[in-house]
């Protein structure tokens, strides 16, 4: 058996409250970026390795959510460092907020750990995998991430999938008026309830329930791929679906957090090296990137 890396788990909890410490931010009790610190201190304080058997299953994915969301936060958060991209706005809008992906939240509070957490990882992944660079805006302009002061990224993370686009109109309006390209994102594990299922028997009953999300993520992206045909100063689309998935139906089962993305780009709105920068960017979210052009009303995909 794998040996746990117990000095990787607490060399990440100790950078993540130098990080809070260094930008003078403290977690709010009750939401997310607390209760993922709390539950990593009780793991490596080893606190529930005597749970009675009834009790196991439910503390130890307490536990696993709390763990998982911390690995992938300070991994975000790492890359930014390296590459000095200044996050201290997104990261103090974390202070609230669930980690509980795939379950619709009630109120706007609930929602923000989710939202700006997604921010930090598109920027992240960005800087990690290209040369370009990256911005976090640390105003309240519109836009969420800039690259190479040529286009702009807009971020969404909703419980109800129709409010994300609900400022596609506003978002068009701002990269004319400040002569950007655009590329809009959204994180829609809330908006589908993709929570409300996280265990599986085996790793191929996951993949088939999966690929049944994959169907129904293309079909919706299908369906609003028309309300870009106007919006000029949009040139592509970034789509991550992030989960909580458990596969085994016993007290040996393993848990992880993962994470999937799709994009594409339409063509015909950026030329030259920003249609190059505008690929490369996308194409972190797809390695076989989705070429979109709008002909006669007809919406034509290639690959």
């Amino acid at each position: 058996m794998k040996e746990f890396p117990w000095e990787e788990l607490q060399e990440r909890l100790d950078y993540l409250k130098n990080v809070l410490r260094e930008h003078r931010i403290t977690p709010e009790k009750g939401y997310g970026l607390q209760y993922m610190i709390e539950e990593t201190e009780a793991v490596l304080r080893q606190e529930k390795k005597d749970l009675r058997q009834v009790d196991l299953m439910h503390e130890t994915i307490k536990s696993i959510k709390g763990l998982q969301s911390l690995l992938i936060l300070t991994e975000s958060l790492k890359t930014l460092d390296k590459r000095q991209i200044n996050y201290h706005s997104q990261l103090m809008n974390c202070r609230t907020g669930n980690i509980d992906y795939g379950e619709r939240e009630q109120k706007q509070k609930d929602i923000y750990y989710k939202d700006f957490e997604l921010e930090i990882f598109i920027a992240a992944q960005l800087a990690d995998k290209t040369d370009l660079k990256v911005i976090l805006p640390q105003d309240q302009g519109p836009f969420d991430i800039i690259v190479e002061s040529d286009f702009a990224i807009q971020v969404k993370h909703p419980s109800n999938i129709e409010n994300a686009f609900d400022r596609l109109g506003k978002f068009q309006r701002d990269l004319a008026q400040s002569d950007l390209k655009g590329i809009f994102a959204v994180g829609h594990e809330d908006a589908f309830n993709y929570g409300d299922r996280i265990q599986f028997p085996d790793e191929g009953d996951f993949d088939e329930y999966f690929h049944t999300i994959a169907i129904q993520i293309d079909k919706f992206g299908m369906s609003v791929l028309a309300r870009f045909e106007k919006l000029e100063n949009i040139v592509g689309f970034i789509a991550t679906t992030t989960m909580f998935v458990l596969i085994g139906l016993d007290s040996s089962a393993g848990m992880n957090l993962r994470r999937f993305s799709n994009s594409f780009v339409i063509e015909n709105r950026v030329a030259g090296e920003r249609y190059s920068q505008v690929t490369k960017a996308l194409s972190v979210f797809n390695r076989k990137l989705r070429h979109i052009t709008f002909e006669d009303r007809r919406i034509i995909v290639s690959k």
